[in-house]
């Protein structure tokens, strides 16, 4: 082989060769070789990401052969998931009252980035 590129991830001729130990990639009739490209992809948008790889090589003879081959990795929506836990101390004041701070805890548990906007402390005095 002589060129492997991506049309998205660029020239990936130095990572098969660095796959196959430095060496060459030489294939004999009906043979086969394998190697892997690792990229993180996301989108809030939803669309595909599409790519195409085009490889090309050589004969002996100095004759090109060239086939490319795309792919297309979907996104599934996330939704966001949090948990809030509610604490109170003291939980226990006299009837005739008493000053209770209000923590609030909130968590995203979920794979998806989100603000609160309206977590916090608050302190209430009985009226």
């Amino acid at each position: 082989m002589t060129s492997i590129v991506d049309d998205v991830f660029g020239d990936l001729l130095a990572e098969a060769v660095s796959q196959n130990s430095g060496a060459a990639i030489v294939l004999a009739p009906g043979a086969t070789y394998t190697f892997y490209h690792s990229a993180a992809l996301e989108s809030d948008s939803l669309a595909p990401h599409t790519n195409t790889v085009t490889v090309i090589g050589e004969d002996q003879y100095g004759r090109d052969a060239t086939d490319d081959d795309d792919e297309t990795v979907t996104f599934d929506d996330v939704a966001p998931l949090i948990r809030v836990t509610k604490t109170a101390n003291p939980t226990h004041v006299p009837e005739t009252g008493g000053d209770v701070t209000f923590t609030f805890l909130v968590e995203n548990i979920g794979p998806e980035g989100r603000h609160s906007h309206h977590a916090g402390r608050r302190r209430l005095r009985r009226p």
